[in-house]
């Protein structure tokens, strides 16, 4: 992750009166840096897995929030009512098409 980024993600944190700390890092750092569309739970035990690091529920969640407001991932919530989320950061627009039998998320791009 670009240096300009987390400068960024210290001054969003700032802006809403939070410290910058290793558990919110950790759910950026993740959503950045791996593709794909994850709930809360996979958040979390990706989080704790792939960097060692105990992270919370609330503290997913509250991150979650902050990084949707200030662009840094995107949220959608499908039909089963589930919010899943993915990195915003040096991507292209994209839609979503969700197959009807086997529920897998499938990415798309229209060209011209």
């Amino acid at each position: 992750m670009k240096n300009v980024h987390i400068e960024e993600f210290k001054e969003a944190l700032k802006s809403e009166k939070l410290k910058f700390t290793e558990q919110r890092f950790a759910v950026l750092k993740y959503l950045v840096e791996n593709k794909g569309h994850f709930d809360c739970d996979d958040i979390i035990f990706n989080t704790n897995k792939q960097y060692k690091i105990k992270v919370s529920r609330a503290t997913v969640y509250r991150t979650l929030d902050l990084l949707v407001k200030y662009n840094f991932v995107k949220k959608m919530t499908l039909d089963d009512g589930i919010a899943r989320y993915e990195g915003n950061i040096d991507t292209h627009h994209h839609d979503h098409m969700i197959c009807i039998e086997t529920g897998k998320i499938i990415e798309f791009t229209c060209q011209e």
